[in-house]
């Protein structure tokens, strides 16, 4: 696989919009921003409908929404250890849409490629295209995000579920 899903990298984020609709009855056509501003922990994922087992380490994983950034705080193994990376990249929302930036500088990534895949990949081979990103449902509990993105011709799509903290 010569991509890297840096949607899973970014936040499962990531977060990193289309249509959606809230469990207040919104009538699915906007975002309140305010209800959206705060620190979510994920507590489930789904990729192509099929539940990912998430490890105690997964568990620990948060984003948080503030005016006009998202502030990634990823954990992952790494050596046996569970390690976590913060990034930090502005959104826009419109509507129900979230738009990341997409000129994402590697150098800028808290953790170093080639360290973390070591000979398994190229950091000249990565490609990034943002995922498009629909909120399917916020309330004052929760936050579901539904992600697809194109990776190799293939078309995949993330349900990642969150809690506020």
């Amino acid at each position: 696989m010569k991509k890297i899903k840096l949607f899973l990298a970014i936040a499962a984020l990531v977060v990193l919009g289309n249509s959606c609709s809230s469990d207040d009855d919104s009538g699915g056509s906007s975002i309140n921003q305010e209800q959206l501003i705060d620190t979510w922990q994920i507590v489930s994922l789904t990729e192509n409908g099929e539940a990912v087992e998430l490890t105690e380490c997964d568990l620990t994983a948060t984003v948080e929404f503030t005016e006009d950034e998202i502030i990634n705080n990823n954990a992952f193994f790494f050596g046996g250890e569970c390690e976590t990376s913060r990034f930090t990249s502005p959104y826009t929302l419109d509507g129900n849409m979230i738009s990341v930036g997409a000129d994402i500088d590697l150098d800028d990534l808290p953790i170093d490629l080639g360290d973390l895949l070591g000979e398994f990949i190229d950091e000249e081979d990565i490609d990034f295209d943002p995922p498009v990103t629909e909120i399917t449902t916020l309330n004052e509990m929760t936050l579901v995000i539904r992600s697809t993105f194109e990776e190799e011709g293939d078309t995949f799509e993330n349900i990642t579920t969150y809690r506020r903290i």
